[in-house]
């Protein structure tokens, strides 16, 4: 369960064509502290409201003037709404809850009594409800700021699994190693390195364990057209449980070779080039 923090405001649109039923809502939810509720009495004046501001929750009634409940909750998902959307139903119409979670409801209520004695499970429901999209949406945001950055990262990334394969390349290393194709992915890693120099590097690797999970090899890679670059590689590992390689991550680069323009690159030239 995720908890919100104690000054975090939750913000609510009641749309109800009764003014009583929004009275209500307004008066219960309000009594508690985190709520901020904003009331409307069709969907024309909630759609207006939520081009207007940002509504964490949506608490509409099935049964309003201008377009039923449904149809307001399909539009607000279609403008993009992804908070939570509540609807009240009339009683022992069970079939307007059931369509409503199919069409992609959070929650329900009954009207009359029903509100009154569903509300404290329902301000639990919301809370928790809101607490994990705003959970989500941060992680969503770190993730696209940790691709972000990593995309635009002018050293060659990849990442792979214990045999090699290729399950993630950024930017720079498909312009200089794939010619600008990620038909890389998929590929195997330790192909690209030149086969003279395979057994010193993965006994170098295979060498680190959860207490040195890195090291910093030079090595040169094979690129699309054949030629080699050399290249100074900081590898990192990851290790499950069992202290077991579960992924590997190699960032590299690039180190001029003086003269070695059209040749290709060997031991003799890596350690001519880093001695």
């Amino acid at each position: 369960i995720i908890i919100l923090a104690e000054n975090v405001v939750i913000s609510i649109l009641c749309v109800d064509d009764e003014p009583f039923v929004l009275e209500i809502l307004k008066k219960f939810f309000e009594r508690e502290s985190g709520f901020s509720v904003k009331t409307c009495l069709n969907a024309t004046d909630a759609i207006r409201h939520l081009n207007a501001q940002w509504f964490d929750v949506v608490i509409a009634d099935f049964g309003l003037p201008d377009r039923d409940g449904i149809q307001l909750l399909r539009e607000t998902r279609c403008m993009g709404f992804s908070g939570l959307f509540i609807i009240i139903t009339g009683k022992h119409r069970a079939h307007v809850a059931i369509d409503a979670l199919n069409n992609g409801a959070d929650y329900y209520v009954q009207k009359g009594a029903g509100i009154v004695n569903d509300i404290d499970s329902l301000i639990t429901f919301i809370k928790e409800g809101v607490g994990k999209i705003r959970a989500d949406s941060i992680l969503r945001e770190r993730e696209n700021l940790y691709r972000s950055i990593i995309e635009n990262q002018s050293d060659l990334i990849c990442r792979f699994l214990p045999d090699g394969e290729i399950r993630f390349v950024n930017d720079s290393f498909v312009n200089v190693i794939g010619n600008g194709k990620r038909e890389v992915i998929g590929d195997n890693f330790i192909s690209l390195i030149p086969e003279g120099e395979h057994k010193k590097i993965l006994a170098q690797i295979d060498n680190l364990s959860p207490s040195k999970p890195g090291i910093v090899l030079k090595h040169a890679i094979k690129k699309w057209d054949g030629k080699s670059i050399l290249v100074e590689w900081s590898y990192q590992t990851i290790f499950n449980a069992d202290g077991n390689i579960v992924e590997g991550q190699a960032t590299g680069r690039e180190i001029p070779v003086v003269g070695q323009d059209n040749e290709p690159i060997t031991s003799k030239s890596i350690e001519d080039a880093v001695s």
